[in-house]
């Protein structure tokens, strides 16, 4: 499985994984526009975590990374802001063909977007 990190998983990876990958997927913006209390910021001042937000004509780098276990993924969706998970084609800067990639995202309708 392959997972798309697009803020602090392009940086940060706390998981293991066998394989990482430069690129982009389409159709997604990355924003600063979630309200958190978990990764910063106080119930009366909530800070600002990246998420994607479906945007047609966008295009949102970062990185693929390939994992083998399912560790990593319960990880995740306990660290993640994002409750949708979907897979989305990424595009990787190589000469590899483009590939499918699971991608954490929020609707812009979600009362924690600002």
């Amino acid at each position: 499985m392959w997972l798309f990190g697009y803020a602090s998983l392009i940086w940060n990876p706390d998981f293991e994984y066998e394989e990482r990958v430069i690129g982009y997927v389409k159709g997604y913006s990355r924003k600063f526009w979630v309200k958190s209390i978990v990764q910063r910021g106080t119930p009366e001042k909530p800070g600002r975590a990246a998420v994607l937000l479906e945007e047609p004509e966008a295009t949102t780098w970062g990185v693929a990374y390939r994992i083998e276990n399912e560790t990593a993924i319960e990880h995740l969706a306990s660290r993640e802001v994002n409750p949708k998970r979907e897979t989305v084609r990424f595009y990787p800067r190589d000469e590899r063909e483009p590939f499918d990639v699971q991608a954490y995202w929020v609707a812009r309708d979600r009362k924690s977007v600002v």
